[in-house]
């Protein structure tokens, strides 16, 4: 009790002596006074505790001023809000909680923030998170989480306890920013910077003059670098050789997909389908040219107005869906695989032609003029169907799959 409560306390129990007093004098003249006093002592009382109400509720409406303005600003925060207990049961999510989510408020209360956890990050990540937060350290990192929907999205987050008045944690805030736009910002830059790593290293090759079967190469190893197009490091280049397609070069090639390849390349309309198609995306337990198929895989058509030059054979993961950049960047691919082929090939045609007029203009002369014989246009045709035969068998072996144009070219001769 305060020294003036007790003064208060005091003056009463004296006035009420005295009263007491006048009443066994019956004397009602003495307790006039008293009661004076009292009346007096009661008025300065009940002001005195009416101004102490009034502080009362002046406190009170200041907390409750802070505690909506607190209430206020989480639940109108840009970025998620997440209170639990000790035992890390949810006590509180704000607005932008339950939007991010789509988790409501009554759904999230009681449960595990690790209703988010989309299997992405390792146990041990979140070890590290808990053991850190329970040693009363922050802890500020990115979840890679689950919404209700299932789809995946991206949070910053930072995580801290909460200490009572004697220094024991009691609860935990997380306040989390949806980041996944810039993620996925950060992912097509860097997926970019691949592709044209790709891209680049097709173009390299064309230019160091590479034999084609290592094009062929090339160019499948350096479209499975790209893991983000969930490919299974599995792939085969078909083109056409000795009149008919075939594998020219392969990847990893397993017995089911190499089966589904060989099959296709000989079916009738195979080379029709090539024409008609450019990238397509095929899923496994679906159609493929009249057939049920039991993989999943990308087919690149690669061809040009003039010829086709085959096709590349993609096996990818099973729960693989394609993106529309994915297929943007599988076309650029194909266009710039058939620039390359297109190229090769012009300089094999090129070296070709240069092999030919120079036998036939030296070679062929200079061995029937030292030889006293009358060049012909007979000797002529005849040289030239043995040097056909000759240099066909020799450019097929080493430049195989070079496609239509080089056959056609050599048979015209």
């Amino acid at each position: 009790m305060s020294q003036k409560n007790s003064q208060s306390a005091k003056d009463f129990a004296e006035i009420l002596s005295e009263i007491s007093s006048g009443l066994e004098k019956k004397n009602c003249k003495e307790l006039e006074p008293s009661l004076e006093k009292i009346k007096t002592y009661l008025e300065n009382e009940l002001n005195r505790q009416t101004e102490g109400l009034k502080d009362a509720i002046i406190e009170r409406q200041e907390i409750e001023e802070k505690l909506n303005l607190f209430y206020q600003g989480t639940e109108q925060s840009a970025a998620s809000i997440v209170i639990t207990n000790l035992a890390g049961s949810i006590i509180y999510v704000n607005k932008k909680f339950t939007q991010v989510t789509g988790y409501s408020f009554e759904e999230a209360i009681g449960q595990n923030p690790r209703i988010l956890k989309s299997g992405e990050q390792p146990l041990s990540f979140y070890q590290e998170l808990w053991d850190t937060i329970t040693a009363g350290k922050i802890w500020a990192g990115q979840f890679h989480n689950k919404r209700k929907d299932g789809t995946l999205y991206w949070e910053d987050a930072r995580i801290f306890p909460v200490f009572n008045s004697s220094n024991d944690i009691t609860h935990f805030v997380a306040i989390k920013e949806d980041i996944t736009k810039r993620k996925e910002a950060e992912e097509r830059n860097e997926h970019l910077l691949q592709s044209q790593v790709v891209i680049n290293n097709l173009l390299n090759s064309v230019a160091n003059n590479v034999e084609l079967d290592n094009l062929y190469s090339i160019a499948l190893e350096n479209i499975l670098t790209l893991k983000w197009l969930g490919t299974q490091s599995c792939a085969a280049f078909v083109g056409f050789k000795n009149n008919s397609f075939s594998i020219c070069s392969e990847i990893n090639l397993t017995g089911n997909f190499r089966e589904l390849i060989e099959n296709t390349i000989k079916i009738e309309l195979f080379e029709e389908f090539l024409k008609k198609s450019d990238v397509e995306y095929f899923e496994g337990g679906k159609e493929f040219l009249g057939k049920k198929i039991n993989c999943s895989f990308y087919f690149i058509s690669l061809k040009d107005k003039e010829q086709i030059f085959g096709a590349i054979f993609l096996l990818l993961d099973s729960i693989y869906q394609p993106k529309q950049e994915h297929l943007d960047f599988l076309k650029y691919f194909a266009n710039t695989t058939t620039l390359a082929l297109a190229k090769k090939q012009s300089d094999i045609i090129q070296c070709l032609c240069i092999n030919i007029s120079t036998i036939i203009n030296f070679d062929i002369l200079r061995e029937y003029v030292w030889n006293g014989d009358l060049v012909t246009d007979a000797t002529i045709r005849t040289e030239i169907s043995r040097l056909r035969k000759v240099l066909k068998e020799e450019f097929i072996q080493n430049h195989k799959g070079i496609g239509y144009k080089i056959d056609r070219y050599i048979l015209s001769i």
